[in-house]
């Protein structure tokens, strides 16, 4: 095997276990949905209080320095409550009342809604015929999804999958946002910082929960170490 081959493999070989590691949070975070019932701010806030300290490790390990320009700390905070804070909210929500599958797959839309986005605040991403058919086709698999997905043994599928689809948009729109700033920040020192203002948000929210009657149990707590880590 040439060393080409050995690096395409390793390649993929990593891609391949990131995409599970990633499968398996839908099905883990429906578990953590289902035994937190409506306090899922408290599951997020918990869930991100272990993910931080990584964050900030990764960040000064891989890039010296975990320190951003002032002017950019505003941007980071409106943009860790739009990745952390509500779209964990959104995320969270519907799994409560849809299957892991049906989330997952809904989940998918978000590179469809990111484009469209994209199109209209960046000259090199506009609209193209190809784009438009290849986004039109995706649409149509999202309603058949809707429409004929088997997973009808869930408390509400059809709100469970709108606010999976309201997550979606919400991280579109943080995705086409935040070009700008990735373009400054390197992304560790981006989501560290991100994560810690969405984490912040979080806590101050899920006060009103009274996190402080909440008992998870010892699998809840291995799920949310899980979820810290593949976040």
């Amino acid at each position: 095997m040439t060393e080409y081959q050995h690096s395409s493999t390793s390649a993929y070989l990593g891609l391949t276990i990131v995409a599970a590691i990633w499968g398996g949070s839908w099905t883990a975070g429906r578990l953590i949905a289902i035994e937190f019932g409506p306090k899922i701010l408290t599951a997020a806030f918990l869930r991100f209080s272990f993910a931080i300290p990584v964050l900030f490790i990764f960040a000064k390990l891989m890039t010296d320095s975990i320190s951003v320009p002032k002017y950019l700390h505003k941007h980071l905070a409106i943009f860790g409550l739009l990745q952390i804070s509500l779209y964990n909210f959104f995320y969270l929500s519907g799994l409560r009342f849809t299957s892991a599958s049906d989330a997952s797959l809904v989940i998918a839309i978000n590179p469809i809604l990111t484009a469209i986005i994209a199109s209209f605040l960046y000259a090199d991403e506009k609209m193209t015929m190809q784009k438009l058919a290849g986004l039109l086709l995706a649409f149509v698999g999202e309603a058949l999804i809707f429409m004929f997905s088997p997973n009808y043994d869930v408390e509400n599928r059809l709100l469970g999958n709108t606010i999976i689809f309201l997550a979606a948009l919400v991280w579109a729109v943080y995705s086409s946002y935040s070009r700008p700033i990735y373009e400054v920040v390197p992304p560790l020192r981006f989501q560290a910082w991100a994560t810690l203002y969405g984490w912040v948000a979080l806590g101050f929210l899920s006060s009103f929960e009274e996190p402080w009657n909440v008992r998870p149990s010892q699998s809840a707590w291995i799920i949310l170490i899980y979820q810290s880590f593949e976040s």
